[in-house]
């Protein structure tokens, strides 16, 4: 007889992400810049929505994305602290070679202390205001990550509106900080200049990120694309990671 059962589909791993815009224009959102030394060649350079993988030692606490995409942007959205090394996650992910470009990039200095506690108080709302949008199944072709064979992600995407008193204290900071973050290049743009520009998306972020802004600047979903990356929607982000082992043959995790 034959095998009914629907076939599982190996996944390399899970992720959480979230679209912080201004909730007056969705056409301003925050997002993590990716220099020009990434090793692989399709993020060099590309712009990434705010959060991370569900990977390695500091994620061993999460039970849901939620709970990854909240870790990452209390990690990230901080104008002071030490840029960390993971190298359990670069193993991982085969990306070791980034640790020596990490190790060298300089932490902000001289950050006012009130300026500090501004930006933890906003990340606070930004938080609490954070809601799902929606899970999907990347696929990045053979020979972008790995050589031989497609790689497939799952990442659940989150929406975090930040309202027009807390925008303008943002604008604020990033124009006397020039980043909001320690630890990474966590940037404000403006949607019109990545049209202007022809700047993509990494590892195909860009695929949710187009489905929300159709809701709400449908002018810009014409925005470049990251040639050769497939996205599915899959539905609502799951309440546990559990749900997602039990779907998916999730290769690596904590």
């Amino acid at each position: 007889m034959p095998d009914l059962q629907k076939k599982i589909i190996e996944v390399n791993h899970v992720g959480a992400m979230s679209m912080i815009y201004c909730v007056d224009d969705f056409r301003l959102m925050i997002l993590n810049q990716k220099d020009g030394e990434h090793s692989i060649s399709m993020a060099k350079n590309c712009l990434n929505v705010v959060g991370g993988s569900f990977i390695g030692e500091a994620a061993k606490k999460d039970k849901n994305p939620l709970a990854t995409v909240t870790r990452h942007l209390q990690f990230k959205l901080s104008l002071i602290g030490e840029r960390p090394v993971d190298d359990t996650v670069l193993k991982e992910l085969d990306l070791i070679d980034v640790v020596q470009n990490r190790q060298n990039k300089q932490n902000i200095v001289d950050v006012k202390s009130a300026d500090e506690r501004e930006l933890a108080e906003i990340k606070n709302r930004i938080i609490s205001n954070t809601v799902p949008f929606g899970d999907y199944l990347l696929t990045t072709p053979a020979g972008v990550i790995n050589e031989t064979k497609p790689i497939k992600v799952i990442f659940s995407y989150f929406t975090s509106p930040v309202d027009i008193k807390d925008w303008q204290a943002l604008k604020r900071l990033y124009a006397k900080y020039e980043t909001l973050s320690s630890v990474d290049e966590v940037k404000i743009v403006n949607f019109q200049s990545i049209l202007d520009s022809g700047q993509n998306f990494a590892f195909g972020h860009d695929i949710a990120v187009r489905n929300f802004l159709s809701q709400g600047a449908a002018d810009l979903v014409e925005m470049p694309m990251v040639q050769g990356v497939k996205g599915e929607f899959i539905g609502c982000a799951r309440d546990f990671y559990q749900d997602y082992f039990n779907e998916f043959d999730v290769l690596l995790h904590p």
